[in-house]
């Protein structure tokens, strides 16, 4: 694993739209480092650039799709791309994996593992909730986490840490 993917960099596979670049913005100035991939290296460059504007502090790179994925280890993409970037992924972990296999004795096993891919909610803004209405929002995100025939739960609110004690 290389220094930048155990830091946790984020790739954003089409991320030059504005579904994905609005989603890079917010988590580069979040403090996360983001990779924006494009069949186009000087298309991705150019988006990378659009949030450095808007956010001077960001880390933030472009590269093409394939390299945007090797620098990372999450890969985030938009409901529409996501089949043909988790076969992507897969051929191109299958590739990396061929490597000869380690000799007994040898450093860790480096060679990249494909986890899981998922389809995943993350919603394009969020509202704010506190006081009585923050408790009982949170009462109900645990009823349905506890309730058997839910799998997934998704949401869109902050609530302040004030709120939570």
């Amino acid at each position: 694993m290389t220094e930048e993917t155990a830091k946790g960099v984020l790739a954003f596979i089409g991320g030059t739209g504005p579904e994905g670049l609005g989603l890079a913005l917010r988590l580069a100035m979040a403090g996360q480092q983001v990779v924006i991939g494009s069949r186009s290296r000087e298309r991705a460059q150019g988006a990378a650039e659009k949030i450095r504007q808007r956010w001077p502090a960001a880390h933030v790179a472009g590269a093409e799709n394939i390299e945007a994925t090797e620098r990372s280890v999450i890969v985030t993409t938009d409901v529409d791309h996501f089949e043909s970037v988790r076969s992507a992924l897969r051929a191109l972990i299958e590739r990396k994996r061929q490597k000869p296999e380690k000799k007994w004795g040898e450093a860790e096993d480096e060679r990249p593992v494909f986890l899981r891919s998922q389809l995943t909610y993350t919603p394009l803004s969020v509202v704010r909730v506190d006081g009585e209405k923050a408790k009982q929002l949170l009462a109900l995100i645990e009823d349905l986490e506890e309730h058997e025939d839910v799998q997934e739960v998704y949401a869109d609110f902050d609530i302040p840490e004030e709120s939570l004690t």
